[in-house]
């Protein structure tokens, strides 16, 4: 991370964990990403999603982190914890389109629920992407396509 070089990131299944590699007893920070599936880890066990691994990037400035996920959607996540914003990746979001609002935290750093978890695509997964390194810029590849998100605000330089 550009700003905090003793921070790494790290995915697994459910969450993305924030650590510092001076004090390696346990992680920072753990931001769910999907939590919604902890209810079907036997089913995605079974049917070998489990075993899915999604890209990560940290933004510029290393407030935020981006990362893949199921339903043709990627997730910018504060690292703050209080927001989680999902980047459809489909045809569907016009250009200079508002997305769906950032879904929020609760008070236990858990998502708060969503409308309809068993409306998840687990085949249409978003597997890579990055974020610029000198624009807030995020790409997401969805199986032959990119799709570009970006916002009007430059983020500051720490160079």
């Amino acid at each position: 991370m550009p700003a905090f070089p003793h921070h790494v990131v790290s995915r697994d299944y459910l969450s993305v964990k924030l650590w510092d590699v001076r004090a390696p007893k346990g992680p920072l920070a753990s931001i769910a990403v999907c939590d919604y599936l902890e209810k079907n880890l036997l089913s995605l066990y079974e049917e070998d999603f489990i075993y899915d691994k999604f890209f990560l990037d940290v933004s510029p400035c290393s407030g935020y982190i981006v990362t893949g996920a199921y339903n043709r959607s990627a997730h910018v996540l504060d690292l703050a914890a209080s927001h989680n914003l999902a980047l459809p990746a489909n045809f569907d979001a016009k250009r200079a389109k508002v997305l769906a609002p950032p879904r929020r935290y609760g008070p236990n750093r858990k998502l708060l629920p969503i409308d309809n978890p068993e409306t998840i695509d687990f085949k249409k997964k978003v597997m890579s992407g990055c974020w610029s390194p000198k624009e807030n810029t995020v790409a997401v590849a969805f199986r032959n396509c990119i799709f570009l998100f970006s916002d009007k605000a430059t983020i500051p330089s720490t160079m």
